[in-house]
């Protein structure tokens, strides 16, 4: 909305990308993909650079992000053919993260901590007609209140499960920061579980999630810690669900 603004007062030469707008790079013909373990995006670009491209991070904010990489890279001379195999391997550790399951549904670690990133992995979620979309997280203890409420009332509106579990309570007791997020919840007569375990919950998860569901476990992302009322402990979203299977397999 400022970009007006903003090429009004530039003294360098200005170059833009979008996928709505014509523009200097441009990309045409977006396509969700979803198969097993991956979910990104492939499509086409004209303008600066013509050709095809596949990330496999989801979500068309992903688009904007390798249009601009794109664009950057065209302007150092790097070759196509390694922008695009660069762009099917980029991966970013916690950020809409998509970890590899041996289950026929999809399980993603992200950042997300209150309500406009939940809203925009969720609605980012939503654009691949998931079954159902199981949401693991909490909020953050000795933080803002009105973030809590908030986080479960939008969890709600799009109707996602909701496994309500510890964050990162620090000096707060988890069910104080719970039940304001119970409260969201229920303003939308929403579902939801209380699970204060966090490896529990993520476990839960992944156990009654079936074909065609997306896990999302939020606010922790690449972190591999937590901090409780007792202390820092080491946890790690990714090896709690790696471990999982590894258990499920070996039974």
């Amino acid at each position: 909305e400022n970009y007006s603004q903003m090429k009004q007062g530039a003294t360098c030469e200005i170059l833009t990308y979008s996928i709505e707008k014509k523009s200097d790079l441009q990309a045409t013909g977006v396509h969700l993909i979803k198969s097993k373990g991956s979910f990104g995006v492939k499509f086409k670009t004209q303008g600066l650079e013509k050709n095809a491209f596949v990330c496999n991070i989801p979500g068309y904010f992903s688009v904007y992000n390798a249009l601009v990489a794109i664009m950057i890279c065209h302007l150092l001379k790097i070759k196509t053919s390694y922008i695009n195999a660069a762009l099917k391997e980029v991966r970013v550790p916690g950020r809409v993260e998509v970890v590899s399951v041996p289950k026929p549904y999809t399980v993603i670690i992200d950042h997300a901590h209150n309500e406009a990133s939940f809203r925009n992995i969720v609605t980012t979620m939503l654009v691949y007609k998931p079954k159902r979309i199981l949401c693991v997280y909490g909020c953050g203890g000795d933080r803002d209140h009105k973030r809590r409420y908030q986080a479960g009332r939008i969890m709600s509106y799009y109707r996602c499960f909701s496994i309500v579990t510890a964050d990162n309570p620090r000096t707060e007791k988890f069910i104080d920061i719970a039940e304001m997020i119970i409260n969201g919840i229920l303003s939308n007569d929403g579902e939801y579980i209380l699970i204060e375990d966090r490896k529990e919950a993520i476990e839960y998860a992944l156990e009654h999630a079936v074909k065609g569901d997306i896990v999302l476990c939020l606010g922790k992302g690449h972190e591999d810690y937590q901090i409780l009322n007792t202390g820092t402990i080491k946890f790690s979203e990714k090896e709690v669900i790696q471990n999982y299977f590894k258990e499920i397999q070996s039974d």
